[in-house]
């Protein structure tokens, strides 16, 4: 029993050691491995927590020259998640934002969408890629416009697009698409009135148009009517 307790009081007596020889061993030679024999070994010593902060320091600067300049953004996720203190946590911060700015911007530009490339600038209003994303915004919010006003293929539609975007890539086809229209409806309506006046008008208007020689073919049908009206009654 004696024996025992004795044991005790040995083992209990070097735990309580201070362990000065191997903290300042560790302290010199920057050693991790020292610190961690060293916390382990005397974890009741006067330099425990001191020891622990160095330790912290030494895996801080390692763990961040093994990531410093990579594009891993789990390893600065992790990193950020040991150290969200340490001395290289701030520009840890930064780079994982890049990183984080460089996967969205990916995203957002690929088979780009108005609401992605909104949502990218909400998130990223002070990014590196700020100004490309609202560039790309206003020619994808065009080219959507100019995609409905395609599919609706009215007049109104074609005229609201070329209000809209008078400088667009996409002018010259919406005008045309609209003379096609307008042609389209007035040919209808000459069609309906039917007069030598209303074919000349239309040809007028349209001498390039897809009824052209429609017309001309109904003004010659339309000048000699009377002719033939007049031979007719007089042999009638």
């Amino acid at each position: 029993m004696k024996i025992h307790l004795i044991f005790i009081t040995i083992l209990f007596l070097v735990s309580c050691g201070n362990g000065k020889k191997v903290y300042f061993e560790a302290k010199e030679k920057k050693d991790i491995s020292l610190y961690e024999t060293f916390l382990v070994e005397y974890p009741k010593s006067k330099f425990l927590e001191q020891a622990k902060s160095e330790k912290y320091v030494l895996e801080e600067s390692r763990d961040w020259r093994i990531i410093d300049g990579g594009q891993n953004r789990t390893d600065y996720e992790r990193f950020l998640t040991l150290y969200p203190d340490g001395e290289h946590a701030a520009q840890a911060r930064k780079d994982l934002d890049n990183i984080i700015e460089n996967e969205d911007w990916n995203v957002a530009k690929t088979n780009p969408k108005s609401d992605k490339l909104k949502k990218f600038i909400t998130m990223h209003p002070d990014g590196k890629h700020i100004v490309e994303a609202e560039k790309l915004l206003n020619e994808t919010i065009e080219s959507e416009d100019w995609a409905s006003a395609s599919i609706k293929n009215t007049i109104e539609a074609y005229d609201k697009f070329i209000a809209n975007y008078p400088y667009s890539i996409y002018r010259e086809s919406a005008v045309k698409a609209r003379e096609i229209l307008q042609e389209k409806l007035d040919w209808e309506q000459t069609i309906i009135l039917n007069t030598l006046a209303d074919y000349n008008r239309f040809i007028v208007l349209y001498p390039k148009g897809a009824h052209y020689y429609e017309a001309v073919k109904k003004i010659r049908t339309l000048e000699t009517k009377p002719i033939y009206d007049a031979v007719k009654l007089k042999n009638t």
